[in-house]
């Protein structure tokens, strides 16, 4: 039964997490990345914005038998705020290293529990106690039938004189051949139709700034939020090892897709997290491409 729930979770990429949809016995190497530029955005104070962010990570796996396994990872992520108005900070590149461990159990009869734990620091400075910030989660999937998951958890982050905590809940449902809903909050809300064995689209809603209210820090001292949502439709491809249709065997998955961003809001406070000011942005397009492969 462990390979059935370990596979039950349809692949995705999360920026500072994972679902480890991808450990399974005989693949222990798992790489993903992902690159999401906006469109220029109109700043209500005045000038425009240009965001983007990417995230990198190479994931070691093993089963320490045959109902529970480690999973390490070491990554990258990058975040642009260009906006040369920005009467706070002139730093637009913000690099930032992350590293996390996984434990994933199926010890308990139709549940598949993940305990992570990991932290991000800046890349440039690795100064853990002005920029380190420390989140995990745990998440538990019930395995109510061959087409319904329901998930419960918690997922929380503390750092930068901030912390922040968020339930996580919901449901994934396999409606036929055809189509799957994720309906789990606040991690992954999409519809996906297969119209092949390889090929599937999708509507999804994405976030972006990090988690919400995740805090970031400048070079200069400042603390800062970025933070929107948008929606997106995603073309996504996934090779399967000798054409198996099961679900372990893939080895390759890419998407690529665009959206269009609601618009959001920069939040920019000093050193000691006090006097706060909002500048909102605009609405504007964007695009997205994510590939993964596992060996």
């Amino acid at each position: 039964m462990i390979k059935k729930l370990l596979i039950i979770l349809p692949f995705y990429t999360l920026l500072y997490g994972s679902d480890y949809s991808f450990v399974t016995p005989d693949k222990h190497i798992h790489f993903q990345a992902n690159y999401r530029p906006i469109a220029e955005a109109s700043v209500r104070k005045g000038g425009h914005l240009l965001y983007a962010d990417s995230s990198d990570s190479l994931f070691l796996s093993h089963f320490l038998d045959d109902e529970n396994a480690l999973s390490w990872q070491v990554g990258y992520n990058y975040m642009k705020i260009d906006w040369k108005e920005n009467p706070k900070f002139s730093q637009t590149h913000f690099n930032y290293a992350k590293a996390t461990l996984g434990y994933i159990t199926t010890e308990m009869d139709r549940w598949r529990w993940i305990l992570n734990g990991g932290a991000t620091v800046d890349a440039t400075t690795f100064n853990f106690g002005k920029s380190g910030v420390y989140s995990g989660f745990f998440w538990g999937r019930y395995h109510f039938n061959n087409c319904l998951g329901v998930h419960v958890g918690l997922y929380g982050y503390g750092g930068v004189k901030n912390a922040y905590s968020l339930p996580i809940i919901g449901v994934d449902w396999r409606i036929g051949q055809k189509w799957q809903l994720n309906a789990i909050f606040p991690i992954d809300m999409s519809l996906e139709y297969f119209f092949s064995k390889d090929w599937s689209t999708e509507i999804a809603l994405a976030a972006f700034g990090g988690p919400y209210r995740y805090p970031w820090r400048t070079h200069n001292g400042q603390i800062f939020e970025i933070y929107s949502s948008g929606v997106e439709w995603d073309l996504n491809y996934d090779c399967n090892q000798r054409f198996n249709a099961n679900p372990c065997d893939k080895w390759f998955n890419a998407s690529i897709g665009i959206g269009w961003n609601f618009g959001g809001w920069l939040l920019v406070k000093d050193e000691e997290n006090h006097h706060g000011k909002y500048y909102h942005y605009e609405p504007a397009p964007y695009a997205q491409v994510e590939m993964a492969l596992n060996f």
